[in-house]
């Protein structure tokens, strides 16, 4: 939209505020303030929700009805359209800074060059790691675009990302997840048991991931209702894939812990540009034959390679004792479930709605029958 410049100075802003705010949101996690934490961060989502009602609900219906007041005129013209939501992000964003002035008004500003080189020499690898996460997260649908035939080509994107929104039930878990756990990395890392604790937490993650993906895929046909278009419904089998590469994203997630407990995040800039040319390679040679379950699988193959290559490189430098034939065990159960189910399936909605919680139920008797097994037998 070359009209609205405007846009990219607004969101230029937006992303300026949010990093500012980076270090005093780690500075309360890491001050074990979770309370504060989510607050600040629920009101940051109240003011961009609100707005968003008010400048596309309210405003408009007030219009309708003649309402023209000159100060609602001049905080509302509707003509700027879209712009309204990128205004929703940039107050929300300045007030969420706002909130955390008493954690800027704590720092002390001293230049301290040792502190700094460590912190680029710690840094500069998560960036480039960072910078490649994005490409694998976005370079899909830029590659649909160019790759497939102009007549199809909107119509393939818009159904992919219209399925792809479904798996964001994993990925709002994954995100709070590293939220929480992060901080315990550091602050557990030195103690004597840390290896052990963190061969747990994978366990109990991939547990969790596990039922999620089966939740989400037997209880597709209520989650589909999220997308509003029915003519996207003809995608939603590229969502257990989705859902499956989102899962291998959380356990590279927690596969990193070896490499930033030990200063050592040069590894995750290799793993993370490795993962990307996969998932450009893979996107260039399927998705002329396979559209956008090429990129679904490119996706998966790309953080599962991760998964595969941060493990081997890790057990040389900070060996964990992963459980994986239990690993293994909740996350084939969940997909054999699955299979069960949709073989299975009922035409009839209370039928398989049944059919849906007992599978459920079935994967957490699993679950915790292994769990019992573990604790009287002392299985690490």
């Amino acid at each position: 939209m070359p009209e609205n410049p405007i846009f990219i100075t607004l969101l230029a802003f937006t992303i300026a505020l949010d990093t500012l705010t980076t270090l005093p949101f780690a500075k309360l996690r890491l001050d074990n303030r979770p309370w504060r934490f989510a607050s600040i961060r629920l009101v940051n989502i109240s003011i961009n929700i609100g707005l968003n009602l008010f400048f596309f609900l309210l405003c408009p219906e007030l219009l309708k009805q003649g309402y023209s007041a000159s100060f609602f005129t001049t905080i509302y013209d509707p003509t700027f359209g879209i712009g309204y939501i990128f205004v929703s992000y940039l107050v929300s964003s300045f007030i969420t800074c706002m909130l955390l002035l008493p954690q800027f008004f704590k720092v002390r500003l001293i230049f301290d060059f040792v502190l700094w080189k460590r912190m680029i020499s710690y840094g500069l690898p998560l960036l480039i790691g960072g910078l490649a996460y994005v490409v694998n997260e976005m370079i899909d649908k830029i590659l649909l675009v160019y790759l497939l035939p102009p007549t199809i080509a909107s119509t393939q994107v818009g159904i992919y990302s219209a399925c792809y929104k479904i798996s964001i039930f994993m990925t709002l878990f994954i995100q709070a997840y590293r939220y929480g756990v992060e901080p315990f990395f550091f602050t557990q890392s030195q103690k004597a048991d840390a290896k052990k604790q963190f061969a747990k937490l994978m366990r109990y993650f991939v547990a969790f991931t596990s039922f999620i993906f089966l939740g989400v895929n037997v209880f597709i046909d209520f989650l589909k209702a999220f997308i509003r278009d029915d003519s996207y419904h003809v995608g939603l089998k590229v969502v257990p894939i989705l859902l499956l590469a989102n899962l291998f994203a959380g356990v590279y997630y927690n596969l990193s812990v070896w490499y930033k407990v030990t200063g050592k995040t040069r590894y995750g800039a290799y793993f993370s540009v490795f993962g990307a040319l996969i998932t450009i390679t893979l996107n260039i040679i399927l998705i002329p034959s396979m559209s956008y379950f090429g990129s679904a699988y490119a996706t998966l193959f790309c953080y599962f390679s991760m998964c595969v290559a941060s493990y081997y490189v890790g057990r040389n430098h900070y060996s964990i004792p992963y459980n994986f034939k239990f690993i293994a065990l909740y996350l084939s159960s969940a997909i054999g479930l699955y299979y069960i189910w949709y073989y299975l399936r009922f035409e009839n909605n209370l039928a398989n709605s049944i059919s849906s919680f007992s599978i459920c139920f079935v994967y957490m008797l699993i679950v915790l029958a292994v769990e019992k097994k573990k604790r009287t037998t002392f299985i690490p």
